[in-house]
């Protein structure tokens, strides 16, 4: 019954105070806002007040309607709120000491700014000074325990700063509790991140972003600092761990760490500055990736804050515009102060990727500290190292001339350079390849080199291939290479570009290079739809090889092609497509010596066309013939010929393209001189028996020096008239041998070859020296393809013709 009692009354005084707060409203008002403009030195205004003494029974609550806080001189509120709130027992009324330990603020905004010309209502933040207060009075202090905001928009703006913090607060709850001077604050709030400007001229952070935590704060009040860990907070309900420490002082300073797991890369990019964005989205992750972030810096100065972004993946997929990696792992960071000191903006920010591997399209990559500086005109610095297989090089070269067949390559690439967003980008790679055991095939030429070992050094321009060992067959190469410049000489000026290559061999079998008189082979189809992927300087070496210049330096020490066999061989060959201009061929061969240069030119498919200047000292004639499988003739062979033989020949000749003399192709001159000769079981000569000479040997005859010039036109060689002194007859001889049966050759025997021959060396007496009288012999092809031979008594050298013999019937007699 005393407790009904009491609650009765009390209700009662509740509805008193309730008609009378309502009667006196307007008073209370005016007191209110006029101790507001004593204690504030802006302007400040209440526009009603309410008191309701049932909303929070049994408390009583003093809603304020309408307030607003704004400076003096430009009237833009610093503080505007639809409702400010609090609560408060009956007891602090009647005791007129009012102890406001919550408050409740809906619907409104802060804005504390700066402008431009440095005008700032910050000024607002500090309360008027009080007057001195009398001796035993007490000041009454208010703490707030309890602070709720909803729909509450708050704005830092510094203009001359380039600084601005935008964020709407939906939904704030915060219990606070003091011990000595330290306010441990427990915050839930659920906001609206519209952009944290710390220098807007570099972009915002965090634009349009939910953000909802818990966070336990400690406020240092003597000094001014903010601090919290291990806060857990969700952006656009990506879960963070938070921890952070901010000092208000005048030189207050700031710092940030966000830690979050399995953060989808696109989500991680809205966080950061539009123009972070733009760049950092040319790359995509397929996966999610752990991340890692600190900011600091000051809060009101004119700088940006230090931004480190630490990221770590595993079995990722990795896009960016010019290759695709899967499979891949690394550690990555972002940060915008490589050179401390330096402003902290994208020339001095950079990206980095630590222990990085992947597999690149087949082809297994690692790298370290591949470097990506200077966000405003991005460079990278990349080294990547790969131990792969062939098959997977080649996909990746793709050149047209050359194909890795089998085998490892140890390759390292680099690039340091311009970033662009281009496929382009891979042909200015440099590197090196380390090949093992590798077996290579020459496209054109399909020519398959095996036992590959060696360096292949690269960089946009210049490719060089160093102590590289490889055989074709059972010829064995050491290979240098160097081309100098190709890659820019590709470009402006072709016909400078060249790659020299220098070769030495202990042998070679030049049969095993027959394929180079073949047609350059096309590449197939499927090889020409991919295109180049990598490497400038490798595509323009295969450029090169198909249509530029390569300068082939050989050295064998034995050299064999067919019957062929030499020593000491030296050549310089310049290869352009089809085309080749030998510069210098030397060899020994045949107890002698060989030099030639000349060109040759590939007209069709099957053939070959060449020009040769060759200069012969000194070989032995029988092996020059059969080494050379007698010329393409076979009017007199190496069974015939003895002598050392000297000549400078100036000839065309046509080459198959299996490496032969084409029949019938071979034109030019031939200045030639045989010392020491013999004519061994020559029968046209023996043959010279049914004319003069019968008792005397034939078959083995020996010569004064041989000299004389050989026309050659195709099917005829044209003999100038030529002295032959020997130790059984002298003769003098003209006409023309025909290798198609056209021959028709003159033979002057003096009849000084009826007397004894003496037993020395014969000795000429020259070509044009009277010998006195002389029988005339006709050597003419017969039908049968044989040589036939007539006495004669016209000195004219006419061809025959088949089936004609084109003398006049009394001029010659049959033999």
């Amino acid at each position: 019954m005393i407790l009904l009692s009491i609650i009765a009354l009390y209700v009662l005084i509740l509805i008193v105070l309730s008609i009378l707060a309502n009667n006196k409203k307007g008073l209370i008002l005016s007191k209110v806002n006029n101790a507001v403009h004593q204690l504030l030195p802006g302007d400040a205004h209440i526009n009603d007040i309410e008191i309701n003494m049932w909303r929070y029974f049994p408390k009583i609550e003093i809603r304020l309607i309408d307030v607003s806080y704004k400076d003096t001189l430009r009237h833009e509120p610093l503080f505007v709120a639809k409702t400010v709130s609090t609560t408060f027992n009956i007891v602090q009324l009647i005791q007129r000491n009012l102890d406001v330990r919550d408050l409740k603020v809906a619907n409104g905004s802060f804005h504390l700014f700066t402008d431009s010309s440095g005008y700032s209502n910050n000024y607002l933040l500090k309360p008027k000074q009080r007057e001195i207060e009398r001796p035993g009075k007490k000041s009454q202090k208010v703490f707030i325990d309890n602070v709720e905001l909803q729909n509450f928009h708050v704005v830092i703006d510094h203009a001359q700063k380039e600084k601005k913090y935008d964020i709407l607060i939906k939904d704030m709850d915060a219990r606070i509790k003091k011990v000595d001077t330290v306010l441990n604050i427990r915050l839930k709030e659920k906001c609206l991140v519209n952009g944290l400007g710390f220098n807007l001229a570099q972009g915002i952070y965090l634009q349009n972003q939910e953000v909802e935590g818990t966070f336990n704060i400690k406020f240092n009040l003597p000094q001014k600092s903010l601090q919290f860990s291990n806060a857990k907070a969700s952006i656009n309900k990506q879960l963070y761990t938070m921890g952070g420490n901010f000092n208000f002082s005048d030189s207050g300073k700031f710092s940030l760490k966000v830690d979050t797991r399995k953060l989808v890369y696109k989500q991680a990019l809205s966080i950061l500055t539009e123009k972070i964005q733009r760049k950092l989205s040319l790359y995509q992750l397929s996966e999610p990736i752990n991340v890692t972030a600190e900011i600091e810096g000051p809060l009101m100065y004119k700088s940006i804050p230090f931004v480190r972004v630490e990221w770590t993946t595993e079995d990722n997929i990795l896009q960016t515009p010019i290759a695709t990696f899967d499979k891949c792992s690394f550690k990555g960071s972002y940060f915008n102060e490589r050179v401390k000191g330096v402003p902290r903006t994208d020339p001095n920010s950079m990206v980095v990727f630590d222990n990085f591997v992947g597999n690149w399209e087949g082809i297994q990559v690692a790298g370290s500290n591949i470097m990506i500086t200077d966000l405003a005109n991005p460079t990278l610095d990349v080294k990547l190292q790969s131990t792969t297989d062939f098959p997977a090089l080649d996909n990746k070269f793709n050149l047209q001339t050359i194909r890795f067949i089998e085998g490892i390559a140890v390759m390292t690439l680099q690039y340091n350079g311009p970033l662009t967003a281009n496929v382009a980008l891979l042909q200015k790679l440099s590197g090196a390849i380390h090949v093992k055991d590798g077996i290579i095939q020459y496209e054109p030429k399909t020519l398959t080199f095996t036992n590959c070992n060696g360096d292949i050094i690269f960089n946009e321009n210049d490719i060089s291939i160093n102590n590289f060992k490889c055989d074709l067959n059972k010829s064995h190469f050491e290979v240098q290479v160097q081309g100098k410049n190709a890659g820019a000489y590709m470009q402006s000026d072709p016909a400078k570009a060249m790659i020299v290559c220098n070769v030495t061999a202990p042998f070679i079998d030049l049969g095993d290079f027959k394929s180079v008189f073949s047609r350059n082979k096309t590449a197939s189809s499927a090889r020409k739809k991919k295109g180049p992927k990598l490497a400038k300087t490798l595509l323009n070496a295969d450029e090169i090889l198909e249509n530029g210049t390569l300068s082939l330096n050989m050295k064998a020490g034995h050299i064999v092609f067919d019957q062929f066999d030499a020593t000491a061989f030296n050549s310089n060959i310049l290869f352009r497509k089809d085309d080749w201009l030998i510069n210098n061929i030397s060899l020994n061969t045949a107890g002698g010596s060989l030099t030639a240069k000349g060109s040759v030119q590939q007209p069709g498919a099957a053939r070959h066309d060449a020009k040769i200047a060759v200069a012969v000292k000194n070989v032995n004639v029988q092996k020059l013939f059969y080494e050379f499988n007698e010329f393409g003739q076979n009017g007199i062979t190496s069974r015939n010929l003895r002598g050392n033989f000297t000549a400078d020949a100036d000839i065309a000749l046509g080459i198959s393209s299996s490496g032969s003399v084409v029949a019938n192709s071979i034109t030019g001159a031939v200045d030639f001189s045989l010392k020491n000769g013999a004519l061994v079981n020559y029968k046209p000569l023996e043959n010279i028996k049914n004319f003069i000479l019968r008792n005397r040997d034939l078959s083995n005859v020996k010569f004064a020096e041989l000299k004389n010039r050989l026309d050659i036109d195709h099917d005829k060689i044209h003999i100038n008239r030529m002295e032959i002194q020997s130790n059984v007859l002298s003769m003098f001889v003209e006409g023309i041998y025909g290798l198609n049966g056209n021959s028709n050759i003159l033979i002057q025997l003096p009849l000084s070859n009826l007397g004894k021959k003496d037993d020395k060396r014969p000795q000429n007496v020259g070509v044009h020296s009277k010998v006195g009288p002389s029988i005339f012999v006709r050597a003419v092809s017969g039908d049968d393809g044989k040589m036939k031979f007539k006495l004669t008594f016209s000195k004219k050298i006419k061809a025959r013709s088949a089936g004609n013999d084109n003398e006049s019937a009394g001029d010659e007699k049959k033999q």
